[in-house]
């Protein structure tokens, strides 16, 4: 699984945009572990079915799913 994060400029522009800073930085697994994000590798294509997913709901109270996704970026 391939996930990129990075520390955002404080521009105040479109927030869709990435506001990567100049030069890129890009936070580690190690960093995103530290600061507490979690992040799961679910299947995509059934998302609403996958077992995964439903172990998280479970875990954590979860009773809606919301989820986005960016297909051109992945397939």
């Amino acid at each position: 699984m391939a996930i990129e994060a990075w520390f955002m400029d404080d521009c105040n522009e479109d927030k869709r945009l990435p506001h990567h800073l100049n030069p890129h930085q890009f936070v580690s697994p190690d960093q995103l572990a530290e600061l507490g994000v979690l992040y799961w590798n679910l299947n995509l294509k059934d998302y609403e079915n996958d077992a995964e997913m439903q172990k998280i709901r479970e875990d954590r109270g979860y009773n809606y799913t919301v989820s986005y996704i960016n297909w051109e970026r992945i397939f």
